[in-house]
């Protein structure tokens, strides 16, 4: 039991499941989470854990992020894995340049010219851009972006966790959605 547990302090039991495959899918509402090469286990899983509680349509999973069925990811969603729709993008740009195509905003959050989010209306349909944790956002994900997006910061740190990023921001598209009646 020990081997077969990657915890310290399991709560004494484990499952054995066949993993589901994420065939590539079109994602229906208007508040779409795009994460490009989020490798950390631990941050993919709280991003999709605050997806699923800010009420997102769904997350497009870029290659190179870390597979959204690994132990601590798991873990670290709390059952959201279930709850929220994921895409596995073989061609993550495509997949962008596509909503860009049918009227979609792309919001990248990036550190660099860039509007305070606060500033960005939220109530259009966005699909949100969150990068890696040490290189940010793609060149060529960037590229394609509608919008660029940042949160202020005031004290000394360079940046945020991608994680704390992505639920700052989706809950200021929750909040303004939900002030002007229009839900993800």
């Amino acid at each position: 039991f020990e081997a077969l547990s990657e915890t310290v302090y399991s709560q004494g039991c484990l499952g054995v499941a066949k993993m589901p495959e994420l065939e590539p899918r079109p994602l229906s509402g208007n508040l779409i989470l795009a994460l490009d090469q989020i490798r950390d286990p631990g941050n993919l899983g709280t991003i999709l854990r605050t997806a699923d509680a800010a009420g997102a349509s769904g997350v497009l999973l870029s290659k190179g992020c870390v597979e959204p069925f690994n132990e601590k990811v798991v873990r670290a969603t709390m059952g959201s894995l279930f709850d929220v729709p994921l895409v596995q993008c073989t061609d993550f740009a495509g997949v962008l340049s596509d909503y860009r195509a049918q009227g979609f905003e792309i919001a990248a959050a990036v550190l660099e010219d860039s509007m305070d989010y606060a500033a960005y209306d939220w109530t259009t349909p966005t699909v949100l851009v969150i990068g890696n944790e040490a290189e940010g956002i793609s060149e060529d994900v960037l590229a394609l972006s509608t919008q660029r997006v940042s949160i202020p910061i005031r004290g000394g740190a360079e940046s945020l966790n991608a994680a704390v990023a992505a639920g700052i921001l989706l809950f200021e598209a929750v909040r303004r959605r939900w002030r002007g009646a229009t839900w993800c």
